[in-house]
């Protein structure tokens, strides 16, 4: 379980060691948090006995057998296929054993993932709707990528004069969710709020439409 947010650069299996009476028999999927699902190995090496093998898609060749001595090899499927997902959550490595007669047991494995930092600032509403003089509310989700020491500071522009914009928290932490209520929204219209979050080095803005009725 990944822990720490950032968007994918690089992925790599750095080892898988496994015993098993005959490889052939299985297929080995890595499936991401986001649910993208690469092929490592397919079948491959008949009647070869046990896995020690990483994978990298920088590779020099195609994946050859024998694959239980500890080579680095191309993956059936492209690891680059996770570049640009968010690296939080839940990696799996699936192995299917499609035999009857034959088994094993996984004993390690090991990812590599590189990140960039995620300096995001997020809306988790499209669009915001209210009535005359209501209090409109949403919620903002910040990168984990900004400065914890110093805190991430926010912003609001956009809205008419005499409007209010109330954040749950004056300095967010890095990778929350910040809440966000707006007063004094008297006249109907359309309006967008650009809002803008910084560590006083890094900073991101986003928009939100909101619609007084």
């Amino acid at each position: 379980n990944i822990t720490a947010r950032g968007t994918i650069i690089v992925v790599n299996v750095s080892e898988i060691i496994a015993t098993h009476s005959y490889v052939g028999d299985l297929d080995i999927i890595l499936i991401s948090p986001s649910g993208t699902a690469v092929a490592l190995l397919l079948g491959d090496c008949d009647e070869a006995q046990d896995l020690n093998i990483g994978f990298d898609d920088e590779a020099g060749d195609d994946l050859t057998c024998p694959i239980n001595q500890g080579n680095i090899q191309r993956p059936r499927g492209n690891l680059s296929d996770f570049i640009g997902e968010d690296a939080e959550g839940l990696w799996i490595l699936r192995i299917e054993d499609t035999g009857t007669f034959d088994g094993g047991e996984l004993e390690s494995w090991q990812l590599q993932i590189c990140t960039e930092p995620d300096f995001s600032l997020t809306s988790l509403s499209e669009a915001v709707t209210a009535c005359p003089d209501e209090i409109a509310n949403f919620s903002l989700e910040i990168g984990g990528g900004f400065d914890a020491t110093a805190g991430v500071g926010l912003t609001a522009e956009g809205l008419p004069m005499g409007t209010t914009v109330e954040f749950s928290e004056d300095l967010a932490t890095p990778g929350s969710v910040v809440e966000v209520s707006i007063g004094g929204l008297t006249d109907a219209g359309e309006y967008t709020l650009i809002l803008t979050a910084t560590d006083g080095i890094e900073s991101s803005n986003t928009e939100v439409n909101i619609t007084v009725l």
